[in-house]
């Protein structure tokens, strides 16, 4: 996590995350200042569903949970490249959906 320091930590299957990480993780990004760093994270599981059965920490939830992106593995395989976190808007602009997909979040559409 020093390593993100002014920069960007991607955290990929974060549904895995043991208790301890979870607690470590937790702790740093209560610590850090706004804007310091940015946390991207990427999960296979309905993280939420995790939270009700306990497996995964609510804090940790309401901290990462800022925006929440679905991208189906088909189109993924569409756009022929690897989702990365420096692809993604790209994909949403490639698509055409970014405009509709903020006016229908910001109820315009």
């Amino acid at each position: 996590m020093r390593a993100a320091a002014g920069g960007t930590l991607f955290l990929d299957e974060v549904e895995h995350l043991g208790a301890a990480v979870q607690g470590r993780l937790l702790r740093w990004l209560r610590g850090r200042a706004p804007g310091e760093s940015r946390v991207i994270c990427g999960t296979h599981a309905d993280l939420w569903k995790l939270v009700e059965q306990g497996h995964f920490r609510p804090e940790l939830y309401d901290r990462i949970n800022v925006i929440s992106l679905t991208l189906l593995s088909s189109v993924a395989e569409k756009w022929g490249a690897p989702i990365s976190p420096q692809n993604v808007a790209s994909l949403a602009y490639e698509e055409g959906d970014s405009n509709e997909l903020g006016e229908k979040r910001r109820g315009l559409a």
